[in-house]
């Protein structure tokens, strides 16, 4: 047991600057010093206090509201602090009456709080749960039944077992046609992925096409009549000289092959590209167009170097080279 100032002592501490500072004489007594005097304590006089402390749950709040403490504690959707005080009775020592408590439902031991008289919960699970305390008093004796109370968390709609069973319908019944959704879209991603492709294949068989023809027509034609003019010549090798006229035909020939092949070749990629940049070579191609061509062009280049990264400036001249070559075709100017 602990005895302080309320069980009758001076002072609530003993010891002081002498020693011993408890004597035990032969009739028993303890003798104990302190800065106030001596102690005497007759230890056949101490009683053991067998009586538990009756313990009171005496106020519950729900996120600090008062709540009747005598019914069932209810807490709602939205709510998150729960708040128990209790005490116990004991008309000895009372100030160190000693607790434990429990939610049942929520924990499986209980916890000793020593002489604490509130405990608080936050953001219980939905169910059902009751609040145990109990007490001792200043010698060990506890009460066992203590005090109880009952309380419910009231669930959100969307944890209830209805809506849980409705989610899970919902989900049963909209899963397979969500799948047959997304399965389709893939398809469809996957179909355009394929009509890219072979637009691309499509687009790049055109192009060695056009540029098969325009060496089939133009430099095959041109190298043929070379050809022949050459034959035409070896068959009078007594001809040692030719004449200018026949020299000057095949530098024409030449000249023309030269330019089909750089013709050709710009088409493939502009050397100006690289040379000059971007916003030279489409100036370059409109003075080209504008010159082959008898209808009026207009056309305005801004300074568009270093717009786009390396390797799509091609894109753009593309798109110049096609547009132009669709409106030759096809605007009838």
């Amino acid at each position: 047991s602990v005895y302080g100032t309320n069980a009758g002592l001076i002072v609530s501490e003993v010891g002081g600057g002498g020693n011993p500072r408890v004597w035990r004489t032969k009739d028993g007594l303890l003798w104990f010093s302190s800065e106030r005097g001596l102690v005497r304590i007759d230890p056949a006089t101490l009683r053991k206090n067998s009586v538990p402390p009756d313990v009171v749950i005496e106020r519950v709040t729900v996120d600090n509201n008062p709540v009747r403490a005598d019914t069932l504690v209810v807490v709602n959707p939205g709510n998150t602090k729960v708040e128990f005080e209790y005490t116990g009775i004991s008309f000895s020592a009372p100030e160190r009456v000693r607790f434990q408590h429990r939610l049942v439902g929520f924990e499986e031991e209980w916890e000793d709080v020593g002489v604490k008289r509130f405990v608080q919960y936050t953001n219980l699970p939905p169910g059902e749960y009751t609040f145990r305390v109990r007490a001792a008093n200043t010698d060990g004796v506890w009460n066992e039944e203590g005090a109880s109370l009952a309380m419910v968390v009231v669930p959100a709609f969307w944890q209830t077992a209805w809506f849980l069973t409705l989610a899970v319908l919902v989900f049963s019944l909209a899963g397979p046609s969500v799948y047959v959704l997304r399965v389709r879209m893939l398809k469809q991603e996957n179909a355009k992925k394929q009509q890219f492709s072979r637009q691309l294949i499509e687009r790049q068989e055109n192009e060695r096409n056009r540029i098969a023809r325009e060496m089939h027509d133009s430099l095959g034609q041109e190298l043929l009549v070379l050809k022949h003019r050459i034959q035409l010549s070896l068959r009078n090798p007594g001809d040692l000289e030719m004449p200018k006229e026949t020299l000057q035909g095949y530098s024409d020939s030449v000249s023309g092959i030269l330019d089909k092949t750089r013709q050709i070749s710009h088409d493939l990629r502009p050397p100006e590209l690289d040379q000059l940049g971007l916003s030279e070579t489409l100036r370059s191609i409109l003075a080209r167009v504008r010159a082959a061509n008898r209808f009026e062009l207009v056309g305005e280049i801004d300074e568009i170097d270093g717009v786009f990264a390396r390797g799509e400036d091609i894109h753009v001249v593309r798109i110049l080279q096609e547009a132009l070559s669709n409106a030759i075709k096809h605007s009838q100017a």
